[in-house]
């Protein structure tokens, strides 16, 4: 697959996105694929979430529907200090939909989880 044949799909990668994703995409094993997709449906993570102590941010896509809003709500309901960050303008792929502002979210997360805290 060319790059310019992935546009449609991820029109606000960069030119060097697309050219990543289409020199790499042939080497993805479907069986390794399929069994991700169904451990991100099937695992349950939410007998874990109380239980986390660090200080957290949850950076969710605005658009794909890998998060939905319910799933934000029982995060907060499990884990009531949890910041959620919803980049509207991506997908799958935060940094490569939302470059810009998926690194401005990181200058926000990072320097308070060096001073211990929020």
């Amino acid at each position: 697959m060319r790059a310019e044949e992935l546009r449609p799909y991820s029109p606000t990668w960069s030119d060097y996105h697309l050219q990543v994703r289409a020199e790499w995409l042939h080497t993805c094993n479907e069986e390794a694929v399929v069994k991700t997709y169904r451990g991100f449906h099937e695992e349950n993570i939410q007998d874990d979430l109380p239980y986390v102590q660090a200080p957290t941010t949850l950076i969710a896509a605005g658009r794909g529907g890998v998060i939905a809003d319910t799933d934000i709500a029982e995060f907060k309901r499990l884990m009531p200090k949890i910041d959620v960050v919803r980049m509207h303008n991506a997908g799958h792929m935060v940094p490569w939909d939302d470059f810009e502002g998926f690194f401005a979210e990181l200058k926000k997360i990072l320097p308070a989880a060096n001073r211990g805290g929020y």
